[in-house]
């Protein structure tokens, strides 16, 4: 006799996945607007809430991605493959955003090294 382990979706746990990205969708929105608040009003209080419920939404996700992996193995494969897949994207970005002026600071030699390596020198925190 075989024995067959099924794989049943987990619709609560995606659903609470869905609504962390949500809120960390939301968290980079407010986040990236640039706004200034040197008085607490209404719309400061909205803000804040945002950012609160966006940090809670990076931890659920974190945590719901655990929980998921538990059971699966590490594969170096798989570091390699998410490290390259950073670098690529970085020098794409960084390539672009000096091609059109977006990057404007003075680009020195050790800059030019350190772009090669943008998960050691902590770049991108959530890679890191």
């Amino acid at each position: 006799m075989e024995n067959k382990v099924t794989n049943h979706r987990q619709s609560n746990i995606e659903l609470l996945r869905i609504i962390s990205i949500l809120l960390i969708i939301s968290f980079h929105y407010v986040y990236k607007s640039g706004a200034i608040y040197k008085t607490f009003t209404f719309n400061v209080f909205i803000i804040k809430v945002f950012n609160f419920f966006g940090e809670l939404g990076v931890n659920l996700f974190m945590l719901i991605t655990g929980y998921f992996m538990i059971n699966g193995k590490f594969k170096i494969k798989k570091l390699i493959l998410i490290l390259s897949e950073v670098l690529f994207y970085f020098l794409l970005t960084t390539l672009i955003g000096i091609h059109i002026g977006a990057i404007s600071k003075p680009i020195t030699i050790r800059s030019k090294i350190l772009i090669f390596f943008p998960t050691i020198t902590s770049r991108y925190w959530f890679i890191t």
